[in-house]
């Protein structure tokens, strides 16, 4: 059954604002681009997958290391972003439960931060595997939330409010683990203790950026009760009489995951 919020997540409502709310330091993606096109042994007649690609954070950098990436999104203004970061960059649009590739098409593919975002996530996963060669590797990445304080209160005050849902898609990263456990996939993690960096944002910029309601558990609520939520949160903030000023930092670190089917599935 659908959900009342749809199948599929699109983010054409906050493409300009992905970029500026989901920072990644260049450097950060660089090193994660090396260690990918490393890892997977990947030459120019080897084609990678970037499902899910958004704003080409990760696949602009693939691209500057000689890979041959092409980019999928469901979203028409997040393919636009993405080439205007990166002219270069191959892009398709397209829905990641049926994607318009044949079969054993990629060496590789990566997804970071996609299955939570449309309900039947497993099919993702099969397309997925479809496309892929048969020694193909799935990388699954997980950047770790972002906790300043004004963002955590802000969920804070939403769930005693009772607006918060649950993923549309996949509950938790474990969920999606564990499926892929059962279904046959093998999983390693990838040596990524060294790409960790330190978030810094000005509480004020946060605040600007919360206003225009950029993160999907709330895309659901209307603009009056969002505004309300603001109002509530923006209270609480302006309560400390160096707001303007005041600078909020956490910690950040993304992980990879390889994942690999020892037999393909049936077609």
């Amino acid at each position: 059954m659908a959900s009342d919020r749809g199948e599929y997540l699109s983010f054409d409502r906050v493409a300009d604002l992905y970029e500026a709310t989901r920072y990644m330091p260049p450097h950060i993606l660089a090193d994660a681009a090396r260690l990918l096109s490393e890892d997977a042994r990947l030459t120019p007649e080897r084609l990678f997958l970037d499902a899910g690609v958004g704003t080409g954070r990760f696949a602009r950098h693939l691209h500057r290391r000689g890979v041959t990436v092409i980019g999928a999104d469901i979203s028409a203004t997040m393919l636009l972003q993405a080439r205007k970061h990166e002219p270069a960059l191959r892009l398709v649009r397209a829905d990641l439960r049926s994607l318009p590739f044949p079969s054993k098409r990629f060496a590789c593919a990566l997804m970071v931060h996609v299955l939570h975002l449309i309900q039947d996530w497993q099919q993702v996963v099969s397309e997925i595997r479809r496309v892929l060669v048969p020694e193909g590797s799935l990388y699954l990445g997980m950047e770790s939330p972002k906790r300043f304080p004004t963002t955590e209160l802000y969920y804070q005050l939403a769930e005693e409010r009772e607006m918060t849902l649950p993923n549309l898609g996949a509950r938790s990263f474990d969920d999606i683990l564990s499926y892929l456990m059962e279904h046959g996939a093998q999983m390693e993690t990838l040596d990524t203790d060294h790409i960790r960096w330190q978030q810094t944002v000005r509480t004020s910029d946060l605040l600007q950026a919360l206003r225009a309601n950029p993160f999907s558990h709330l895309w659901h609520v209307s603009n009056q009760e969002h505004q309300e939520l603001m109002q509530e949160l923006e209270g609480r903030v302006k309560l400390h009489p160096d707001w303007k000023v005041r600078t909020e930092t956490t910690p950040m670190h993304l992980s990879l995951w390889r994942v690999r089917w020892s037999a393909r599935p049936e077609e």
